[in-house]
């Protein structure tokens, strides 16, 4: 894609549109985070004691010269890891001895929670049962503590280390990379074409800029706006921070790497609440214009792999950043980053109340069952094989928020006419999304039945011409 560069000023407002644009990290991330080896470098010949679900308790890197070797990286605090588990599974099954397949589980004492040998027994005959030959990797306090964190430094898991039959690093990914055509590349030799992972910079918000490039330790009445595409250096993430947050005179809004609903989510939150947990776009109505492709919710993107992800972030994420004198009213900041993106995006937003099919959560008898009236602790909880949900003196509001994010397809309304806590024990088993719900539902003497009615909805009007 050609880099096209755009400057619009509007006061202070900077403006790079269609762009990919790569900032540099800071040098301390940098070094402290990926001083390890650099692709093309040989491995030392590792050495793994204690291996669990393997023939031997000891295994080294030089076991498997001639083989494809993928060093798997997790923690028992990575759902996304956890979910993985079946697909490296049947991928060592496909290749057998053709390639190796390490687990190596880091065990952070720190954490609760945290212990891999009870995980993996306490998941044995699931459906995320942990097979493969598994290294546990201690450390007291922080991964950089880690011998194998110096070779291979990671900020986030997964993280996968691709080793050839020579014992030379020929990839650094994520678990998106972990595939059958993948491996088929390696074992062919062929080693250019896995997209690595990226050094991704976190911004101190109350220190630093990141589109607005100017020099706030000595001035701080620069003002205005700035709004670009992906930049695939900086994590993603959102803030509202104001005086009382960083101490300063400013309001400084900011959204990194973000899609076009979430933008407009958080930009119109303090107007609908419930669209800052919105993350499914159910309160949002699109109205395209014939033949051009909108921008992508960020619901369509959890099977894209790692290209079909780049393709979509140069086209569908953006950056924003405002900064405003504390003078200004929080809704008068809001208002202006709508304005800013419906000029940018070439949208017409606005709320708007229209005739919308949901979801209402109903009382179908009265036995109650369900109310704790005591004055516990509140919490939920998921099995790890995502069939039970299990709920104790948990607050009905935050009940119909939790639907709302596992229901993709309806909003969920609360119609029992009750404000009180709940305890469910949730199975759910059969039938569509909805339905799983009311099966279980019912027991309780609760179900979710189709209504219509009307609600304030988020409208974007797309008025880009064909």
């Amino acid at each position: 894609m050609k880099e096209i560069v755009k400057r619009i000023r509007l006061g202070l407002l900077f403006v790079c549109l269609g762009a990919n644009l790569y900032a540099q990290s800071s040098a301390s991330d940098s070094s402290r985070l990926y001083t390890g080896l650099k692709i093309g470098d040989s491995v030392p010949d590792l050495q793994f004691n204690s291996v669990i679900n393997y023939f031997h308790p000891t295994l080294k890197l030089s076991d498997f010269k001639g083989k494809l070797v993928i060093l798997n990286f997790w923690s028992t605090l990575c759902t996304v890891c956890i979910k993985e588990f079946p697909k490296y599974e049947r991928l060592q099954k496909k290749y057998g001895n053709r390639i190796f397949i390490l687990s190596v589980g880091m065990q952070n004492e720190v954490f609760g929670n945290s212990d891999i040998l009870k995980f993996i027994n306490k998941r044995r005959g699931t459906k995320f049962e942990i097979g493969l030959p598994t290294y546990v990797e201690k450390v007291k306090k922080d991964f950089e503590e880690s011998a194998l964190y110096k070779l291979f430094p990671w900020q986030s898991f997964p993280h996968e280390v691709w080793i050839d039959g020579d014992g030379v690093l020929r990839a650094i990914t994520d678990h998106k990379a972990v595939t059958e055509s993948n491996i088929e590349l390696l074992l062919s030799n062929k080693y250019s074409s896995l997209p690595g992972k990226k050094v991704m910079h976190n911004l101190d918000i109350c220190n630093e800029n990141y589109l607005i490039n100017t020099d706030r330790s000595s001035r701080k009445d620069i003002f205005g706006s700035a709004f670009c595409g992906f930049i695939d250096t900086l994590n993603y993430r959102a803030e509202l921070r104001n005086s009382v947050s960083c101490n300063s005179n400013n309001w400084h809004f900011y959204s990194i790497n973000q899609s076009v609903s979430y933008l407009y989510r958080m930009a119109y939150g303090d107007f609908i609440p419930s669209l800052i947990n919105d993350y499914f776009g159910k309160r949002i109505i699109i109205e395209k214009t014939p033949g051009l492709k909108f921008y992508k919710k960020d619901v369509e993107i959890s099977s894209l792999d790692n290209w079909q992800f780049n393709d979509y972030a140069r086209n569908n994420l953006f950056c924003y950043e405002i900064i405003l004198p504390s003078t200004y009213l929080r809704k008068h900041v809001f208002e202006y980053v709508i304005s800013d993106l419906d000029r940018l995006l070439q949208l017409n937003s606005k709320i708007e109340n229209r005739n919308v099919l949901c979801y209402a959560l109903v009382r179908i008898d009265d036995s109650n069952q369900y109310i704790n009236e005591s004055k516990g602790l509140s919490k939920s909880e998921i099995s790890f094989d995502g069939d039970t949900l299990i709920y104790e003196n948990y607050p009905m509001v935050d009940f119909i928020d939790d639907l709302n994010s596992r229901i993709k397809s309806s909003v969920i309304l609360n119609e029992t006419g009750l404000d009180v806590n709940l305890s469910l024990k949730l199975h759910l088993v059969g039938g569509n999304e909805v339905n799983k719900f009311r099966l279980s539902l019912h027991k309780y003497g609760l179900d979710l039945q189709q209504v219509e009615r009307v609600m304030p909805m988020l409208i974007l009007k797309d008025t880009r011409k064909e």
